[in-house]
C-alpha cells in the first residue's frame, strides 16, 4: 500500500513552506508553498502541511507558492525568455548573471530584494572597476542586465515572468561610466603592411580583409555561406550568424533584421580566389576552417601579434591606458566605417553606413565620424597579391564565378600588387 501523501515542511526566508504533491501530474511533482496562516512552530506546520494536501488532493485549495529565489528566477525563467527574444546576446546576460548577481544576491528570494541590495551591488561593481578587474562598461553592462531582470519581473506579459508588484533596483544610479577610452582604427597604409606580410597567416588576413572591408560582426563573417554570396552582382546577404554548436537551428543577426551590402571592389578579386580554392557553392561555409575565437592567437587577440610581427609598430594599437584601448579583431570593423566616412561625402553617407553595418547607435556613428578626420591616406587599398593568388590565374574572356552567361572579362583590381598609401596623424 502506497504511503499517505502528507508533505514536507521547513522554515526558509522566516515563512514556513510546505513541500505539497500536484495532483493531476505524470510523472508526479512537488512544489513548496507558503502556509496561510503561518503556523507557529513544526508540529503545527506538518499538521498544516497535511491539511493542504488534503486539500490540494480534492482540488479544494490552491497554495499560495513559495517565493522563488533570484537564481531560480534567472535560470528557470528569464534566462530562458532573452534566449528566445535575443538569440544572438542572451549569452552576455547569462554571463553578467552568473558570474556577479548570482554570488551576492542568488540565495535571497526575489520577493526580499530591496533597494540596499541594489546600492551595495553597484557599490561591488564600482570597487571591481577601480581595481581593473572589469572595465566601467562592463560595470554598467551588468548592471544593465539585472535591472531588465526585475523590471520584466514587474512588467512582462510573458507567462510566469511578472511576479513583482514593483522594481527594486529602480531609481538607483548605475554604476560609475569612467573614462571612454578612445577607439582605435587602422590606417590604410598599416592595414596593407598587416595583410601583405608573409608572417601573418593567410587566413587571418584574408579574415582582417573581409572584416574591414565589409564591416560585419564576426559570428556574421563565419556563419556567412557561400549561397549568401552573389560575385556576379556584388552583393552580400547577411540574413544570420554563426550558431553554437548545441543549437541546431540558425541564429538570426545582433538586431534580427536582413540587410544586403555591397562587395568593395577592391575585395572581389579575393573572394573569387577563395571561391575557386574551396569550389564554395550553397550551404558551404566562406570560411570553412577559422582560427579560434579566443587563446594567443584567437582572432581577439592576434591581430596584434601579427601586427608586430608585420612591423605595424604604432605604440597606441598594442598598449592600453586609462584614455586609449589596444586594438582587438572588433575594431576592423571600426576601421572600415572610419574610411567609409572619409571616401563618402554625400549626405546620405551616415545611414548608408549604418545601414550596411547594421548599427543602430548614433553615438557610435559619430565616434566614426570625428576619427575620420584625423586619417590619412586613401581608404579601401587595393589588396595585396598573397590574398589573391588564385585570382591571378583567370585570363581575359574567362568567367571567373563559372557563369556561362559572362560576355566580358572581369577587371581584377589590384592584383599586381600593393599600391603605398601614406598616411598622417
Amino acid at each position: 500500500m502506497a504511503r499517505k501523501r502528507e508533505g514536507s515542511v521547513e522554515h526558509r526566508n522566516g515563512k514556513w513552506q510546505a513541500h505539497l504533491w500536484l495532483p493531476g501530474t505524470k510523472p508526479h511533482k512537488r512544489k513548496w508553498f507558503v502556509l496561510d496562516p503561518q503556523p507557529r512552530d513544526r508540529e503545527t506546520a506538518k499538521a498544516a502541511a497535511r491539511i493542504a494536501q488534503q486539500m490540494l488532493d480534492t482540488r479544494g485549495y490552491v497554495p499560495s507558492e513559495r517565493d522563488i529565489t533570484v537564481a531560480e528566477y534567472s535560470e528557470s525563467r528569464w534566462l530562458p525568455m532573452q534566449e528566445k527574444r535575443w538569440p544572438s546576446s542572451w549569452t552576455n546576460d547569462r554571463s553578467n548573471l552568473r558570474l556577479y548577481l548570482q554570488p551576492d544576491l542568488g540565495a535571497l528570494p526575489m520577493r526580499g530584494i530591496t533597494k540596499q541590495h541594489g546600492r551595495d551591488f553597484v557599490d561591488k561593481l564600482d570597487a571591481l572597476a577601480d581595481k581593473g578587474t572589469i572595465a566601467p562598461k562592463t560595470a554598467n553592462n551588468i548592471w544593465h542586465t539585472a535591472t531588465c531582470m526585475f523590471g520584466d519581473a514587474v512588467t512582462s506579459n510573458v507567462t510566469g515572468i511578472a511576479i513583482l508588484d514593483s522594481n527594486p533596483l529602480a531609481n538607483i544610479d548605475p554604476p560609475k561610466s569612467g573614462i571612454k577610452r578612445e577607439k582605435q582604427f587602422l590606417f590604410p597604409d598599416e592595414f596593407v603592411q598587416l595583410v601583405a606580410s608573409t608572417e601573418v597567416p593567410l587566413v587571418h588576413a584574408r579574415l582582417y580583409a573581409f572584416a574591414a572591408y565589409t564591416q560585419l560582426r564576426q559570428n556574421e563573417m563565419l556563419g556567412l555561406e557561400w549561397r549568401d554570396l552573389d560575385l556576379n552582382h556584388g552583393t552580400i546577404t547577411v540574413h544570420h550568424q554563426l550558431a553554437d554548436e548545441d543549437e541546431e537551428d540558425e541564429r538570426a543577426t545582433k538586431t534580427r533584421t536582413t540587410r544586403r551590402i555591397k562587395i568593395e571592389r577592391e575585395l572581389l578579386p579575393m573572394l573569387i580566389a577563395m571561391q575557386r580554392e574551396s569550389s564554395g557553392k550553397g550551404k558551404a561555409l566562406v570560411f570553412s576552417a577559422p582560427p579560434p575565437a579566443t587563446g594567443e592567437y584567437g582572432l581577439a587577440n592576434a591581430v596584434r601579434k601579427h601586427m608586430e610581427v608585420a612591423g605595424v609598430d604604432r605604440e597606441e594599437l598594442r598598449v592600453r591606458t586609462k584614455t586609449s584601448r589596444w586594438l582587438v579583431f572588433h575594431d576592423l570593423r571600426a576601421t572600415g566605417a572610419v574610411w567609409r566616412f572619409k571616401r563618402n561625402g554625400r549626405e546620405d553617407a551616415l545611414t548608408d553606413v549604418m545601414e550596411d553595418g547594421g548599427w543602430s547607435n548614433l553615438g557610435t556613428m559619430q565616434v566614426y565620424m570625428r576619427l575620420a578626420r584625423f586619417m590619412g591616406g586613401a581608404p579601401f587599398p587595393p589588396l595585396p597579391g598573397r590574398l589573391l593568388e588564385e585570382a591571378k590565374s583567370i585570363g581575359p574572356g574567362k568567367a571567373p564565378l563559372g557563369h556561362s552567361g559572362a560576355k566580358k572579362p572581369v577587371k581584377l583590381v589590384g592584383v599586381a600588387g600593393i599600391e603605398p598609401a601614406t598616411s598622417s596623424v
